[in-house]
């Protein structure tokens, strides 16, 4: 289990990152829309790479929800 500092320090770096959500969500969707059609083989290095792409945004997505959510939080607790 995290402490709250770490909790603090990942629901910050998320913070820093929210901005540029759109942006990597809209990429993820697009290589994902490729991966579908058949345009990317699954044997390539382009594959791998979205794979990568997938699992860290699904990581990142994750973060994001429990950072949010620690927020509410100790805003709950502190008032």
């Amino acid at each position: 289990m995290t402490t709250i500092t770490e909790t603090l320090q990942n629901t910050s770096e998320v913070i820093k990152r929210l901005p540029e959500f759109p942006q990597i969500m809209d990429k993820a969707n697009q290589a994902l829309t490729y991966l579908a059609s058949g345009q990317i083989p699954q044997n390539s290095n382009s594959y791998t790479a979205l794979n990568t792409k997938k699992t860290e945004m699904i990581t990142f997505r994750n973060q994001s929800i429990i950072g949010l959510l620690a927020l509410v939080i100790f805003g709950l607790l502190v008032f």
